[in-house]
């Protein structure tokens, strides 16, 4: 095999075909790693992907629980207000009425 040796990188597919067994082993050695390797890489893609996504998620949680408690504070003051401007008018109709 010297004289595939000097043929650079056919000799050397060659050659590594020879040790894989044939063409059709070295393709489906080729492809099997080609696969192995996307797929590492999609998982930790789809990993990262998920943690980002729970972080949003989380922070979109947190601006409407702090939404749900302002709305609750702004509705009590509301009925506060609305208390005591009824107990301040509830004296006045009662003077009305003692007048007639």
């Amino acid at each position: 095999m010297a004289g595939i040796d000097n043929l650079g990188k056919y000799g050397q597919i060659t050659n590594a075909a020879k040790a894989a067994g044939g063409v059709d082993n070295l393709i489906h050695n080729v492809e099997k790693t080609a696969v192995s390797n996307a797929a590492l890489g999609l998982r930790v893609q789809g990993a990262g992907i998920g943690v980002g996504v729970i972080g949003i998620l989380a922070v979109v949680y947190k601006l409407y629980q702090q939404k749900k408690q302002a709305n609750a504070t702004a509705q009590e003051a509301a009925r506060a207000e609305l208390r005591d401007t009824i107990s301040a008018e509830e004296p006045q109709q009662i003077d009305n009425e003692d007048r007639n």
